[in-house]
């Protein structure tokens, strides 16, 4: 993952160009083009180095990171929250361990290979 740019997003939040500031449209549009191109590039730019896992409903989402010193871990992005993109404690084995024993509950389905320390039932 990209280094924590969120400081960076929020100060250019705050300095987007408001339109009414502008006396025409076109003298906003040249603007507010390159601030929206910038803050694209580093919204995005969070995002560099995981790949996407699943969607969680509401624009969230599960990332694995791939590189970097954050590799094998999950996180989670809760930007449309405004919270940002968050690591969630777990690596890649856990939450995918998890998400099977959820699928499987959902379905009513038994495990075919138990838990270590299980039994079979």
């Amino acid at each position: 993952m990209a280094p924590d740019l969120q400081p960076e997003l929020d100060t250019l939040d705050t300095e987007e160009p408001d339109r009414d500031a502008f006396a025409d449209d076109e003298s906003f549009r040249r603007v507010y083009a390159p601030w929206e191109a910038r803050y694209d590039e580093l919204y995005d730019a969070q995002e560099a180095g995981a790949v996407f896992l699943s969607d969680q409903g509401c624009g969230f989402t599960t990332l694995l990171v791939m590189t970097g010193p954050h590799q094998g871990a999950v996180w989670q992005d809760l930007r449309p929250m405004d919270e940002g993109i968050k690591p969630t404690g777990h690596g890649f084995a856990r939450w995918y361990r998890n998400w099977l024993e959820r699928t499987e509950q959902q379905l009513g389905l038994t495990p075919l290979v138990p838990a270590p320390g299980e039994e079979m039932p």
